[in-house]
């Protein structure tokens, strides 16, 4: 059975949120593949939204980076 958190990050609807630490064990480097394909492939919000995402994803929205 598929970590329901996983398949929404793989189908593009989320990215994997960092802001404030990362997954346990293995599970990081599940979320970090499974939105680098979401991403490559243009799924979901990546589809029209990219560098918004990653940005939200890493914190570093625009506002954040004026500050």
């Amino acid at each position: 059975m598929e970590n329901l958190n996983l398949a929404i990050v793989r189908a593009g609807f989320s990215p994997y949120w960092r802001k404030r630490g990362q997954s346990s064990g293995t599970m990081d480097a599940a979320f970090r593949e499974a939105q680098d394909e979401a991403e490559t492939g243009r799924a979901g919000a990546w589809a029209t939204a990219p560098a918004y995402m990653r940005d939200k994803a890493n914190g570093t929205t625009a506002s954040s980076r004026d500050k």
